[in-house]
This record gives structure tokens, sequence and C-alpha cells, in this order.
């Protein structure tokens, strides 16, 4: 290539490049710095503005999906705390909440001979301050001034629970021993307190006095043995005398003028159950209850014994048809998802008595088989307890299956009458809002011996059951009184708190053993067998 520009005659020439002189350049303004700078922040203001934007916009993105999945976190965590807290708040709404109440009272034995009977009799065997005991006297039924003072202590109860106070079981036994036709002592001299006109008149002074009371709650009364006349039993005539009882009690079971939620509600065939067998059932909707009200007459043992035969296939027939009728209602109040309380008079098992009767069981024993079945197995779920009186003491009873892990209760409270040389007694007992389980009762009392000393009833508080029988269970159900009755064998302390409630404070000679087994077994020979276990 050298060769060709030489021969064409171009000459070459190194042209060194200018090298600018900067010691001699002109030098910059202050102007000139200004604006240089000016520009330069400007670009960088731009260039981070824009990278901020970007910045900013993924992180309000990965923000956002940050939170949405937070979101769904806090959710499903909301979602499992609110159904722990809903049944927490099931489980404990009667803790921070007035209970529902209702009274349990019995064994009214309202006697309107009393001071030509007992204190006259008082009198004659030399007993002092005869006239003073205007309240009562032990071994005697209950004399007018006993009944009023009751009646207006349970009202003043009540005030405290307001319209939590539902209603009042009377669990039979309105009219006196000695006036009953099934008594075997006589009447009071001089008087006639025995014949049809004179208990009639009995049950309705009796009833006069509910009402007048309780006139704006429901008064749910059980028949009695004493309550209705052997003589219709006998001859079969019975309805006639429920057609009169009727009369009186309707008024003060139906309670019209009552609010809604102290009015139950009546089943239509409710006059035709009462007339035909002297049962019947009662709903408060609006809290889901069902009370079905026995005659234990049909089933009671001591009345079977004096039905002729001519009248007994009649007398046993409406027994059959009781139990029919019983477990028709359970299954309904099953498909209405209802409780059920249990009410009557005479409670199935072994009764204990001090003095007037032995030891023997209570009911016809081909009654205990489907009974037992029915409230220990079948409907145990559904039914919160059962209520019964008759045996004028506070008591309990286990109705269980045969494997004895299931099953259902029947609490018993002290008669108001002190014929049993107990003190009168009534309990409120308290149900969880909720759930309607039985929470507590409260029983009260009368001690005779001071209504003596101040003259008049001085009605108290004698225990709370809850804190009388602690436990760790909650409810009153089938495992608490189960853990009651393995005590009366291990804790002494038990059992001296379950014989003074017994007695209503007033210490009986009863049997340890023979309490212990009576409130273990419903069954005559189980109960033997136990008693006799016991012995040296």
């Amino acid at each position: 290539m050298d060769t060709a520009i030489r021969s064409s005659g171009i000459q070459t020439r190194f042209i060194p490049a200018v090298i600018p002189n900067l010691h001699y350049m002109s030098p910059i303004s202050p102007q000139q710095k200004h604006s240089t700078f000016v520009t330069f922040i400007k670009r960088r203001a731009s260039y981070c503005s824009k990278t901020a934007l970007v910045c900013i916009g993924a992180l309000f993105f990965f923000g956002t999906l940050i939170t949405v999945f937070l979101n769904y976190l806090h959710l499903v965590n909301t979602v499992q705390v609110k159904r722990q807290q809903d049944n927490f708040q099931r489980l404990n709404a009667s803790r921070y909440a007035i209970p529902y109440a209702f009274v349990h009272l019995t064994d009214i034995h309202l006697d309107l001979f009393y001071s030509t009977q007992c204190l006259h009799h008082q009198a004659n065997t030399g007993s002092s301050s005869q006239q003073q005991r205007l309240y009562g006297r032990y071994g005697c039924d209950s004399p007018s001034y006993l009944v009023d003072s009751a009646f207006n202590s349970i009202h003043q109860v009540m005030a405290t629970y307001q319209d939590r106070a539902l209603f009042i079981l009377v669990s039979g036994d309105l009219v006196a021993n000695h006036c009953s036709q099934q008594s075997q002592s006589s009447p009071p001299l001089g008087s006639s307190c025995s014949t049809l006109n004179a208990i009639y008149h009995t049950l309705a002074i009796a009833t006069t006095k509910l009402a007048n009371t309780f006139h704006n709650r429901s008064v749910i009364p059980a028949i009695g043995n004493h309550d209705i006349p052997i003589t219709y039993l006998q001859r079969g005539h019975e309805n006639i005398w429920y057609q009169r009882l009727l009369t009186l009690w309707q008024p003060i079971i139906v309670c019209s003028h009552c609010s809604p939620l102290h009015r139950p509600s009546i089943n239509p065939s409710f006059v035709q159950d009462f007339h035909a067998t002297g049962y019947y059932q009662l709903e408060f909707k609006t809290i889901a209850l069902k009370i079905v009200t026995l005659n234990t007459i049909y089933w009671d043992q001591s009345i079977h014994r004096v039905i002729p035969l001519a009248s007994r296939a009649h007398f046993n027939a409406l027994g059959d048809r009781q139990m029919e009728w019983l477990t028709a209602q359970l299954y309904q109040a099953r498909r209405q998802h209802f409780k059920v309380i249990i009410h009557g008079h005479v409670p199935p098992g072994i009764n204990i008595k001090s003095g007037r009767n032995s030891t023997a069981s209570s009911w016809i024993i081909n009654r205990y088989h489907a009974y037992i079945q029915l409230v220990s197995s079948a409907f145990q779920d559904i039914i919160l307890g059962q209520f019964f009186g008759s045996l004028h003491h506070d008591d309990f009873r286990l109705i269980s299956d045969v494997q004895e892990t299931q099953g259902s209760i029947i609490l018993i409270p002290p008669s108001l009458s002190p014929i049993d040389n107990n003190n009168p007694g009534y309990r409120f007992v308290l149900l969880e809002q909720q759930t309607l389980n039985i929470l507590d009762y409260k029983q009260y009392f009368l001690d005779l011996e001071l209504t003596i000393v101040h003259n008049r009833a001085l009605w108290q508080l004698e225990y709370a059951f809850r804190t009388y029988y602690p436990s760790g269970i909650e409810a009153i159900n089938y495992q608490r009184i189960q853990d009651i009755n393995s005590k009366l064998l291990t804790n002494t302390n038990t059992w001296t708190k379950y014989q003074n409630a017994r007695s209503v404070h007033k210490l009986s000679q009863h049997i340890r053993f023979a309490c212990y087994c009576a409130m273990k077994h419903i069954y005559y020979q189980l109960y033997q067998q136990c008693v006799n276990s016991f012995k040296t």
C-alpha cells in the first residue's frame, strides 16, 4: 500500500491533534455554575422521582398481597375464636346473668282442724305452751298460719328473681293426713274432715291461698294420694272427682292473665287428659321447656293393694295408658327440641320414713321397668330432672341403666308439713338460661322451735346445693348425685350434711346404710341386698 501511495506522488505528513490550553480557557461564571448545578439537580430529581414511583408502586403491590393474605389468616382465626367464644358463652352464660328459677313445694297437708286435733292432743299429754305453737308442731300437719307464712316467704324470695321466676310446682298432698280417707288414724274428735265435701273444702281453701299469693305465675299441682277419696278409685269413678278438681285447679294452671314468659301453652287435650286420668302436660315455648305432670296414684303400690278385684283391671288400664302417654310426650319433646321436667307425687324407688311407714317399694314393680328405660336410657338426654314429693324429707334418687354409667335424677324437697318430725321447707330451683340445665337450688326452712321464742315465723335459707355439696361438676346431674351417693360411705362430712338436710336440720335416727342403698337402688330386691351387704 505504501508503494502505491509513493507512486501516486501524494505527500504524507503527521499532523498532531490540537490540544487546548486549559490554562488559558475562559473562566466559568457564577451564573454558569448555578445553571449547571440546577440542571444537575433537576435531572437527578427527575431520575429519583421516576425511580421512587416505581419503588412505591412495587411496595404498594406487594403490600396489598401481604395485606390480603394476613386478612385471610385473621378471618380464619376470627371464625375459630368466635366459635370457641360462643361455646364458652353457652356453657358459662349463667355465671354472668340471673338464672331462671322455679319453686318446688310439696306435701302441704293443710289441717283445718289443727287447733282441735294436734293442740288438743298435746294438752291432754301435758305438753306446755300448746297455744303458742300456732305455726306448727312436730308430729302434726300444717296449720293455716304455717301455710300462709310459707306462701308469703316464697312470694318475697320470688320478688328477688323478678321475671326470672317462672312457675310453682306443687307435688301433691294438699289435704291433711288424718282427714284423708286413706289415713289409718281416726279423724279429730268432733270433726268430720274425712267426708267427701270436707276433703274438697280443704282442697278449695289450699287452692285459694295459692291463687291469692301467686296470681301472676302458673301454679302446677300434681295429684297426691291424699287428694282423692279412695272410694272413687275403688269404684272406678275417679273421673268424677277429677272433673271437680279441675274446676279448682284450671285457673291457677292456665294463668290466662300472666305474661307470655310465665303463661304456659295448653294442649287441646288438656281437659280431656285431666278428666280421664288426672295427668297433663304444659309447654313454656319461649324457653323450649315441657312439664309433664304425672298422676302417680296409678303406679302407687299402696293404692294398688286396696283396689278391689272388680276395679283392678280398670285401674291397671289407666296405669298403662299413662305410661303410653308419657312415652308419646317424650317423643314429641324430642321432635320439638324441648327439654323436659317430669313432675309427680310419689317417686319410684325405696320409701324410707320414720315412724308412720316402714321401708317399702313405692311403685308397682312392672311400672319400674318401662319407666326406668324411658328416663335413664331412651330420653335421658332431654330430661332435665324429675321432681317428686311424698317422702317428707330432703332426698335424691338415681335412676340408671344396668351399667350405672348414665341415667336421670330425682330431686325431692322436704314437706311443708312437719308431721314426720321435720322442719317445714321449700326450695327454689335455678336453671341456666342457655341450656336450662339445673344449675343449683336454694332450700329455705322454718325452725319450729324458734316460732315459740319469737312468736312469729322466721323463714331462712337452709343451704344452697352448690356450696353445700361442692364439686367440680357444674350442673346438678346424674354424675353429681352419684358423687354424693359414693361419699355417703367415704366422707363423714358429706354424710353429716346429708343427714342434717334430710330432716331439715332436725336430726333423725335413720340408718346410714339404709339411706345410701335407698338413694342408689330403685328395686326393692337390690335395695335389700345392698343393706344386707353391710350387716355383720
